[in-house]
This record gives structure tokens, sequence and C-alpha cells, in this order.
């Protein structure tokens, strides 16, 4: 499922503070161009020219006032986030925060960005105080929703998406949150009601249609959520997990061929996708095609060296080989990885048995030989 937070400026390019004496060069591609003000102040400086290191430059011309640099340092801070680069988003961020702190615009952007870093305590204490500083911020109870979400209190997540909802009830990137809060918990018929609310309001909003085809799937109606994968897949070709989500709801039908086409095209988007391999595998697996099967899973094992359901997988192929020494080796790392994976610990059995049998068979066959 997918939930975002949201930056309080849904585009981060091409911005300039309306009627302030701010404007901002950023390169972010070469074909980006400086905004411009209508009304270019008569005298201006040049400010916040240094960068932390490592960070790409950046030019910028503000009012020589707190606020004028804060609006700026809040605006580069946005462009690098914008761009990925999370740890200097926030150092622009602190400081304008420094000067003004009693922007609740601020302390949401800061929280967006700590977010990204993993770090969502801190982001909850940012999203927090941005909503005490402006209680009518929707965008900060969506984002503290979905910082909630992270931390697997749905509850909590719903109540603050509730309640942006309630300020901005045209809001389609929270109803695809709360539509992944409500699945989580499995609120099923909630979670496809907010998914389709979002794409009513969003046309082409392909996180919403990727979180209702999920849920879709949850309550059996295969072909719907197939017809959703074929929306996002159509939106966004290059989406390789919907292309292996859709792949595993025809292996479900018994479409097998439409199962391994979906599941080679999201290796082909994304070669180091461990689930398209582990998919794939045990698709393979079941038609048959078992030395493919074993190419699959080795690679999955590769990508995620602690799945132990691909060692146990891959040892059962091992075993049907007559192979039980690799068998047996696959079988002792699914369970030192999870010590009461009983499907391990009898496949494990099974194969010191079955290799004691075979070696057996073999002495008594040598001894038959030798007999008159």
């Amino acid at each position: 499922m997918t939930r975002a937070f949201l930056s309080q400026w849904e585009s981060l390019h091409r911005q300039c503070v309306a009627g302030a004496a701010l404007c901002l060069l950023v390169f972010l591609d070469p074909g980006f161009a400086s905004c411009q003000t209508e009304n270019p102040p008569s005298e201006s400086v040049a400010a916040i020219t240094s960068t932390p290191q490592g960070c790409s430059k950046q030019v910028v011309t503000v009012e020589p006032t707190a606020n004028g640099i804060a609006d700026a340092l809040n605006e580069r801070g946005l462009a690098y986030a914008n761009r990925g680069e999370l740890s200097c988003a926030l150092e622009e961020f602190n400081r304008a925060i420094q000067l003004r702190p009693g922007l609740s615009t601020l302390f949401d952007n800061r929280g967006m960005v700590r977010g990204e870093l993993g770090d969502i305590d801190r982001a909850i204490d940012d999203f927090r105080e941005a909503i005490r500083l402006n209680p009518e911020n929707a965008v900060a109870f969506n984002n503290l929703g979905s910082a909630y979400s992270r931390e697997n209190d749905v509850g909590r997540a719903i109540e603050n998406y509730d309640r942006a909802l309630a300020l901005r009830p045209k809001f389609p990137e929270v109803y695809n949150n709360r539509s992944g809060a409500y699945l989580s918990k499995g609120d099923l018929a909630d979670a496809i009601h907010d998914c389709k609310e979002a794409v009513r309001l969003k046309h082409h909003y392909v996180e919403a249609h990727y979180n209702c085809a999920i849920a879709l799937v949850d309550t059996g109606d295969r072909d719907g959520a197939i017809s959703e994968f074929d929306q996002v897949i159509r939106l966004k070709p290059e989406f390789a997990d919907a292309y292996n989500s859709r792949g595993s709801v025809f292996s479900a039908k018994g479409m097998h061929e439409r199962a391994i086409q979906d599941f080679d095209e999201a290796i082909r988007l994304k070669p180091d996708f461990f689930m398209a391999y582990y998919d794939r595998a045990l698709e393979l697996y079941g038609i048959g095609e078992h030395d493919r099967a074993l190419e699959d899973f080795s690679m999955a094992i590769l990508l995620k060296p602690d799945c132990f359901q691909a060692f146990n997988k891959r040892g059962n192929l091992f075993a049907e080989k007559g192979q039980f020494d690799r068998a047996i080796r696959d079988f002792d790392e699914a369970i030192r990885l999870q010590p009461d994976y009983a499907d391990a610990v009898l496949n494990r059995a099974l194969a010191v048995q079955r290799k004691s049998g075979h070696e057996q068979a073999a002495g008594d066959s040598v001894r038959t030989a030798s007999l008159p």
C-alpha cells in the first residue's frame, strides 16, 4: 500500500512567494530556470549562498529580514527534499525555524523530511507542533496520520486523516492514505470506498488504483483487482510492483503463462526485485519447471539472504533431485533463520530419512551384485 507525506507545496519547482522580495534559482535540471517576481525589489542582497558540504549549489536573493531569509531557507529546503537531498533539506528547515519559530509550515516540512529519513518520533513532534501553531493545517494532520501509520498505530492514523478531511473534504491524498490504514486493519469495504473516492477526486491517481487493487485481492475479487492493476500499468508502465502483484493474481486464477509474463516484466523493470524472483520461482515450481525454479530461488536468496521460505523451497527442489546433502543444508539454514519453522523441520527429517534409505539401498545393491 502507498502512504505519502505531503509538503505544503504540491509542486516544488518554479515557485516564488507572490509579491515578496524573494527569488530562488535552483539548479535541478538543465531546463530549470529561475522564477521571477512581478515587482522585483529595488534593493536586495545576495544571501544564503553557502550550502552544506556535498549539496547542490543554490543562488538566492532575499529581502534582508529574518522573515525573508527564513522564507528563502524554506524554499531551498523544499528544493533539496524534491531532489532527494534530505540531510541538506533538514539543515535548511532547522535554520528557517530558528528565524521563524511560529510558522506552522516550517515544522510540517521538517517533519516530512524527518519522516523520510526514518526519524518518525521526531517527525511526529514536528507535525504536532505544526498543528498547535495552525489547527487548520490539513496537510499537517495528513502527515501526522502517515507518521502514525508508519508506527503501525492505525487508530491514531485514521483519527488524524479524519481531521484532515474535516478541514479539507476534497483531499484525494488523504483518502488514499486512509484507505491504506483501513486496509492494514482489515476494513476492506472502507478501504475500497476511500481509494475510489481518491480516484474520483484525482483522475489517473496511480497509488489509489494500486491500493484499490490490493484491497480487492483481499476480498477475493480477482477480476476486479486485475482491472485495477491494468489501470495502474496503463498509467505507469514502469511500475514493477504492479506487474508482480497482477502476476500473483493471475497465478491464483491458474493463468500460469500470464503470471510468468508479468513476473518476467517486473524483473525486467527492476532487476533486483526479490519478490518477483520468489513469486516466479513458486509459479515455475508449480508447473514442473524445476530447473528454472531452482535458479529463481537461488537469485531470491542472493537478494534476500534472510528469506527462510526461499531456503525451504530450494531445499525441497534439491531433495526431489536426490541432492540430499544440499537439501539438508538449505533446511538447516531455514531453521537457523526461523527456529520454529515447522515445515523446514519436517522437510529436513524427511530428507535425512530419504538420504539414509538411499544410502542403504545403494549398499544393498552393491552387496547383491557381489553375491554368486
